[in-house]
């Protein structure tokens, strides 16, 4: 098919003359240029140059229903027919139904705040932790990425080896943080109990902050989650679950009905917006009250913001939430996602290629390798570098999908859209394997 980019190129060169690196946000710039796309319906979007892709990034897996999903216009259209407005900047109903809905689902006898993105949620979970044990110091596990939170910027993609004893070493992921900022947080090594007891026992942690599923796909071990539940707890730390990738997309309760443990703070968002900025913690009563705005300032946790809870991403964010739980629209969505992982494991297996399927629920990703991947440090920088080349080939093919990154599956996506990127997976493949960008059996080496 054809394939050309250019209107992409020059507005990109428009984009640098008037925003830092020509984007709105890092991770949204891809070398050479990132892609500016125009529309979208269902499971496809274009772009500018009117490219058609299988969109598979959701909007980061925001999307969980596809674009403009019916249910979405409609609750779109019903909103302001209803209220007259999209922002009232005071309470309104659909925040108590809304947190009813959410609660019911992640922790009956929690409570809930609002709030505009899953980094404002992590944001105010950290401070919660601080609050709440009067310790500022946090814990994170390396490689694990909960927004551009100063509290927890570091060790999100490491480069440096671990040092002759085996300990972690801290790298900030932005230059601000350093000095007291960087001594207040610990990095725990994932799936690792004694190191991360170890870690610990040695420094004077209020909470522990964890993907669940490291970048979404890569799962803690059972064992691994069941200890640091009861370490937190023996211990006085305040557990935080990130579950802004997680929540309702492994399962409709996230990673707590997955492990079936309950932390003491959730924090959610994209996919709780239906395509609407949101996000929320949810957490224990004795936490979550310290928001309380009736308690002595002395004894308070400040926390506000204009949107919080604005009816749009409350009325989006319950068409969403409703329709997935109803109707089996769920399990729709993990056999499409299923359906997926399947197709690419035979292609792979078919060209004697090695390799390991992740991801729960809508989501999908493999490595190039049959060693078991339980830390994003595991997996080889060689491999990785193979897969980000399949992944930007197949943009040419039709298939849009962040390079090494995870597929994210939607209630939209077809068994046509599965069956196109299986094919195009073994296309890309068999053309890299005929110019000799891959030598397959090597791949270990």
């Amino acid at each position: 098919m054809a394939y050309f980019t250019g209107n992409s190129e020059e507005l990109y060169k428009n984009a640098l003359q008037v925003m830092p690196g020509g984007v709105n946000g890092n991770i949204k710039y891809r070398e050479p240029y990132p892609l500016f796309l125009s529309k979208a319906s269902g499971s496809h979007l274009w772009d500018i140059d009117n490219n058609e892709y299988i969109d598979y990034v959701l909007s980061y897996g925001a999307l969980i229903l596809g674009h403009s999903h019916p249910i979405i216009v409609k609750a779109i259209n019903d909103l302001i027919n209803e209220y007259g407005t999209i922002l009232f900047g005071n309470p309104s109903k659909s925040e108590v139904e809304f947190a009813k809905l959410l609660l019911n689902i992640y922790d009956k006898k929690g409570e809930i705040r609002f709030t505009n993105s899953g980094l404002e949620a992590t944001l105010l979970a950290s401070r919660l932790g601080m609050a709440f044990t009067g310790k500022r110091k946090i814990a994170k596990f390396d490689g694990h990425y909960h927004g551009a939170n100063p509290f927890l910027l570091t060790n999100y993609r490491p480069t440096k080896e671990k040092n002759k004893s085996g300990k972690i070493e801290k790298e900030p992921d932005s230059m601000e943080v350093n000095g007291e900022l960087l001594d207040n947080i610990s990095v725990l090594p994932f799936n690792d109990i004694e190191g991360t007891k170890e870690v610990l026992e040695n420094e004077d942690v209020g909470s522990i902050i964890l993907e669940p599923f490291e970048d979404g796909y890569i799962p803690a071990k059972r064992d691994f989650m069941y200890f640091l539940r009861n370490y937190t707890k023996e211990n006085g730390i305040v557990l935080i679950f990130d579950e802004v990738k997680t929540g309702f997309r492994i399962r409709i309760g996230g990673a707590v009905e997955y492990y079936s443990i309950q932390p003491d703070l959730i924090c959610l968002g994209k996919i709780i917006g239906g395509g609407s900025p949101i996000g929320a913690v949810i957490g224990k009563r004795e936490i979550m009250e310290l928001l309380d705005p009736r308690k002595e300032k002395s004894s308070r946790v400040f926390h506000s913001g204009t949107f919080n809870g604005n009816p749009m991403s409350m009325s989006l964010g319950m068409a969403t939430v409703n329709t997935l739980i109803s109707d089996n629209n769920f399990k729709k969505i993990t056999d499409i996602a299923k359906y997926l992982k399947d197709g690419i494991s035979k292609a792979l297996n078919d060209f004697g290629i090695p390799h390991r399927l992740y991801g729960e629920g809508g989501i999908v990703n493999y490595t190039l390798s049959d060693t078991e991947i339980n830390t994003f440090r595991d997996i080889s920088k060689k491999n990785m570098q193979i897969r980000k080349t399949i992944d930007f080939s197949l943009l040419k093919e039709g298939v849009y999908l962040i390079p090494g990154s995870r597929f994210s599956l939607s209630l939209a996506h077809s068994i046509s859209d599965i069956e196109h990127t299986i094919e195009s997976v073994k296309h890309v493949i068999k053309e890299m394997i005929s110019s000799n960008k891959l030598a397959v059996g090597e791949w270990d080496k």
